[in-house]
């Protein structure tokens, strides 16, 4: 009886030891730092909002494995647009009632158009995921990747070094798609792109299920190529018309559509030369600068570690997230509004997966020194580097 007694009294020490030191285990470790993320996981944009999420997945796993902000783990609190604006603002507002410094999203231009003229003048600092907005400058608003202007422009000097004199344009009516539609218009007319001529301006809703006559008008035409950038489900709507037409000419499009599985998925009616904008990071062993080299690597073992193979839609969601990482390293989890977007204007010449930001240039923060283009070989179903920064061809 003794020794029951005994055990008994064991067993209840022990007990309360165990119950001691898991509430040690639990005060030691701190509540997340959240960061209100808004993004279109449904509706019409929902590959692109997939595509944004996978990436801070692989961004906060990667961010506390390596001591979160002074020891604290950070958290993407995640809510779904649907692809809507109106949505968009309502999340915003909710998140803006907890006096937050920080939106991330979203990540088509219509939410983030939304989203930034709530926080432009006031904040808090809003962080778009698409490169297609602008943002107004010196703003609380700030947007990923090189702006659509630059974009587009890398890709038309792409062009022209290759020969090309007659494009022809095909744009999606979303604002993503007016957007580089507007800037592909004002690109030509500039004088270095004399002797480049647009031959056919079409569009294509998102909701259109063939683009066979617009395909027809731009290849009576007889164009050397085609710009568009049109992504997702209304890219492979174009290829797959383009296919049917029998028009193989080279297309030049976004780094949305640099998706392997899409474009396996489409490869039947793929044509023969497609080219995308890309990041530094995609040129692979023929990128040369240590730093960009440096965070490819960061990037892709973060990737790894969720098992996840990235994407080129994946890569314009990490540096957003860097940038406010590294600000609150600095200020700690009381950082404001206000000292996160002075931090941001502040950057001058800041390492990301993109290149060097310098936000003296616009509250995209990167030019066109950091866009390359990457090319689709259709025989091995892989991508290979097909220019240098600003369009310079990289022979294949």
């Amino acid at each position: 009886m003794h020794l029951f007694r005994a055990a008994r009294r064991g067993i209840a020490a022990l007990a309360i030891l165990t119950a001691i030191g898991t509430a040690v285990d639990i005060d030691a470790q701190p509540a997340p730092y959240v960061i209100e993320t808004i993004l279109p996981m449904t509706g019409p944009a929902a590959f692109v909002g997939q595509a944004f999420a996978q990436t801070l997945q692989a961004f906060e796993k990667w961010a506390n494995a390596n001591g979160g902000v002074r020891g604290t783990p950070i958290h993407f609190d995640l809510h779904d647009d649907q692809s809507s604006p109106q949505v968009a603002l309502e999340l915003a507002n909710a998140a803006m009632t907890r006096h937050v410094p920080v939106i991330m999203g979203s990540g088509v231009v219509a939410t983030c158009a939304t989203i930034g003229a709530a926080v432009e003048d006031t904040g808090p600092v809003e962080y778009c995921l698409s490169p297609g907005y602008s943002p107004k400058a010196g703003s609380y608003a700030f947007a990923s990747g090189p702006t659509i202007n630059a974009l587009t422009e890398t890709s038309l000097a792409y062009g022209k070094n290759l020969g090309i004199k007659r494009i022809a344009l095909i744009s999606s009516t979303d604002a993503t798609g007016q957007a580089a539609a507007r800037a592909e218009r004002e690109i030509l007319k500039q004088t270095k792109f004399a002797g480049m001529t647009r031959v056919s301006d079409e569009s294509i809703s998102p909701q259109d299920v063939s683009a066979s006559a617009q395909i027809a008008k731009i290849k009576a035409e007889h164009p050397d190529a085609l710009w568009t950038s049109a992504s997702g489900t209304t890219f492979s709507t174009i290829m797959h018309a383009m296919s049917d037409a029998g028009l193989d000419i080279p297309v030049m499009t976004s780094t949305a559509n640099a998706n392997e599985t899409q474009l396996k998925s489409i490869a039947a009616y793929l044509p023969t030369a497609l080219y995308f904008n890309a990041s530094p990071f995609q040129l692979g062993n023929a990128l040369k600068d240590k730093g960009t080299i440096a965070q490819g690597k960061i990037f892709a073992d973060a990737f790894k570690a969720i098992g996840v193979a990235p994407t080129a839609l994946n890569t314009l969601g990490w540096d957003a997230p860097l940038l406010v990482l590294s600000a609150l390293r600095q200020f700690g989890t009381t950082m404001t509004a206000d000292q996160l977007k002075t931090y941001i204007l502040s950057q001058r010449h800041f390492s990301g997966l993109s290149g060097y930001y310098d936000f003296s240039i616009d509250q995209h923060g990167l030019g066109a020194d950091s866009i390359t283009m990457v090319g689709w070989d259709k025989s091995k179903a892989e991508f290979y580097p097909a220019a240098q920064p600003g369009g310079i061809p990289i022979k294949h």
